[in-house]
C-alpha cells in the first residue's frame, strides 16, 4: 500500500491490496478530482426541465411523495404542473409549494390523481421520490445537486475495483477526473435526467460484475446465488433507469458470463447456474418491489413503460445536418416527431403533442414514414 510503485504501476499485483485500503483511496482521489474538475468548471449549471421525460419522471416522483399515490397521473394539472418545472423563475421554488400553484392546494391537486401513468425512466422517478419524501423543501436547483452526488457514488465502485485490480493511483485519478468533466457536461446540457445516470450506471454494472466474478470463482454455489442476486437487483436498477439502457446492460452481462466461463473452465456449469439464478432472483426482486406495482392504475394512454422506438430514430436524421433532412424539416426535438407523424397518419393532426395520442398509434405513424423515406429517397437515407 505504501510502495512508490503503486503511484503509478499497473498490473497485477503480488499482494492484493485490502478492500478498505481501496475504498479509502478511491474517497480521496475522488475529492481530489472533484476540485480539479470544479476549478475548469467552476459552477455547474442548472437548468429548467424543458426534456418531456425528465420532468414527466419528477411530476410523478413528486405525486408519490407529495400524495402518497404510486405512478398516477392527474389528466388535469400535471401538464401545467409540468410547465411550472419548465421555467427559468421556479428553479429555487420549494418543489412541495409548486402542486398548489398548479391546483390551488396541495389537496386540491392531490384529489385529481387519478389516472395511472408509467414512463420509460422508472429508476429516475424512484430516486428522485425517496429523496423527495427526505427532502420535501428541495428546490430543481437543489435537486440536481444531489442528483450529480449520487452519480459520483455509483461511479466510486468502478474506481474502487479498478484499483483493487492493478491500476494505479494516476489511472484512478484520471478515471475519476474523465467521469467526473463527461457528468458535468451532461448535466449542464438537461438537469435532474436520466442521461446524467448512463455513464455512472454503466460504470457500476462493471464494477459489480467484475467484483461478482472474483468471489463466484472462488466461493461454492450458495454463495453464488446470493452474489447474483445483488448483480440482478443492481442491474433492474439501472435497466429501469431508462429502458431504451436495457440492450446495454444485457450486453455487459453477456460479455460478463463469457469471461467467467472462460476463468472457470469445467468448474464453469454449476456456478455459473446458480450465479444466473441469483441474477433472475434479484431481477424479480426489483421487478416485483417497484416495477410490477406501476401498472395497476388504469393507464393512460398516451404512458408506457418502454421508450419509443421510431420516435428517436426518426428524429435521429438530423444528426448530423444534411439535406434529407432539411428538405424534410427533420429536426432532433421531441416537438418535431407529431408534424413527421402526421404526414403518414393525417388523423394525427390535430393532436397537441405525440404525448396525447397513444404510443401504439403514434409509432405505427413514424414507422411508415420512416420506411416511405426509404422507398422514395435511398439515396438520401443511406
Amino acid at each position: 500500500m505504501s510502495s512508490p510503485r503503486w503511484l503509478l504501476s499497473v498490473g497485477t499485483r503480488e499482494t492484493a491490496v485490502s478492500w478498505r485500503s481501496v475504498i479509502a483511496w478511491a474517497i480521496v482521489l475522488g475529492l481530489a478530482a472533484h476540485v480539479t474538475v470544479r476549478a475548469g468548471r467552476p459552477e455547474p449549471r442548472t437548468v429548467p426541465l424543458a426534456h418531456s421525460h425528465t420532468s414527466i419522471s419528477l411530476v410523478l416522483a413528486m405525486n408519490w411523495a407529495f400524495c402518497g399515490k404510486y405512478s398516477t397521473w392527474s389528466q388535469r394539472h400535471a401538464p401545467s404542473l409540468a410547465n411550472l418545472l419548465e421555467a427559468e423563475e421556479f428553479l429555487d421554488l420549494p418543489l412541495s409549494d409548486l402542486p398548489a400553484r398548479a391546483a390551488g392546494s396541495v389537496a386540491a391537486y392531490c384529489r385529481t390523481l387519478d389516472t395511472g401513468y408509467v414512463n420509460a425512466e422508472n429508476s429516475l422517478m424512484l430516486v428522485e421520490g425517496v429523496y423527495l419524501q427526505a427532502f420535501p423543501d428541495v428546490t430543481i436547483r437543489g435537486l440536481d445537486r444531489a442528483m450529480r452526488r449520487l452519480q459520483w457514488i455509483l461511479v466510486l465502485p468502478f474506481v474502487a475495483v479498478a484499483l483493487r485490480g492493478g491500476a494505479s493511483l494516476a489511472l484512478a485519478f484520471g478515471l475519476w477526473c474523465a467521469a467526473l468533466l463527461t457528468n458535468s457536461l451532461l448535466n449542464d446540457a438537461i438537469s435532474c435526467s436520466s442521461y446524467g445516470f448512463l455513464g455512472p450506471a454503466l460504470l457500476l454494472v462493471v464494477a459489480i460484475v467484475g467484483a461478482a466474478n472474483d468471489v463466484v470463482a472462488r466461493r461454492r454455489a450458495p454463495t453464488c446465488v446470493a452474489v447474483g442476486s445483488i448483480v440482478g437487483f443492481v442491474f433492474g436498477f439501472v435497466g429501469n433507469l431508462r429502458t431504451s439502457y436495457l440492450p446495454i446492460v444485457l450486453a455487459a452481462l453477456a460479455v460478463a458470463s463469457l469471461c467467467l466461463a472462460a476463468r472457470l473452465g469445467r468448474a464453469a456449469g454449476p456456478r455459473g447456474l446458480a450465479s444466473i439464478l441469483g441474477i433472475a432472483l434479484g431481477w424479480w426482486i426489483f421487478h416485483l418491489a417497484f416495477i410490477a406495482p406501476l401498472g395497476q392504475s388504469p393507464a393512460s394512454q398516451s404512458s408506457s413503460a418502454e421508450h419509443h422506438f421510431y420516435h428517436p430514430l426518426v428524429l435521429g436524421l438530423a444528426n448530423p445536418p444534411n439535406r434529407l433532412a432539411e428538405e424534410e424539416r427533420i429536426t432532433w426535438n421531441d416537438g418535431a416527431g407529431l408534424g413527421l407523424a402526421a404526414r403518414a397518419d393525417p388523423s394525427l393532426a390535430g393532436a397537441a403533442s405525440h404525448w396525447s395520442v397513444p404510443m401504439a398509434t403514434y409509432e405505427a405513424a413514424l414507422r411508415k414514414y420512416y420506411l416511405q423515406l426509404w422507398r422514395q429517397r435511398p439515396r438520401d437515407m443511406l
